[in-house]
């Protein structure tokens, strides 16, 4: 799923960034979040076919070797849900084209992870692993919502290039 997320950004990525340089801004959001709420759906129809077919699944694969994990399949699903709810924000915030961005967004994401994954894996063993994944989608998502309130809803919605 999350390689199905990431194609379909690099789809939407052009058609937003040639709104914004058109200063069709509405547009760039209207496309973006559009994109967005696609995406959720489809993470919500993965989650589900996770959530009903993970044990045929583990059964079908690894012939019950892995059954203690199964709730744990269900619960990864949550990761494409939450990089879905992201994708709207990153669109428009990568469609502004400040370099900054890629330097805070993966930047927050990698000291997130090599923080927090060790902490949690000893903690928890696999399920900590788990953890920190949906952890790091999550401050993602909160660096993507930052970007896009600093720069798309302030800087440039309150200049009024809103066509």
């Amino acid at each position: 799923m999350m390689q199905v997320l990431a194609a379909i950004t690099m789809l939407a990525l052009p058609a937003i960034a040639f709104e914004f340089g058109n200063g069709n801004l509405r547009a760039v959001q209207s496309k973006a979040m559009r994109t967005s709420v696609g995406l959720m759906f489809a993470s919500l129809s993965y989650l589900v076919a996770l959530f009903v077919f993970a044990k045929p699944a583990e059964h079908l694969l690894y012939d019950g070797k892995f059954m203690e994990f199964i709730p744990l399949i269900f619960i990864i699903g949550f990761v494409p849900l939450i990089t879905a709810i992201e994708v709207g924000y990153s669109l428009v915030v990568r469609s502004l084209q400040r370099p900054i961005y890629y330097a805070v967004s993966t930047g927050a994401m990698a000291v997130t992870g090599v923080v927090f994954t060790p902490i949690f894996v000893t903690m928890w063993g696999i399920q900590g692993a788990v953890a920190a994944l949906i952890l790091v989608a999550l401050v993602s998502l909160a660096v993507n919502v930052w970007f896009y309130r600093k720069w798309f809803v302030s800087d440039l919605l309150v200049t009024g290039h809103n066509e």
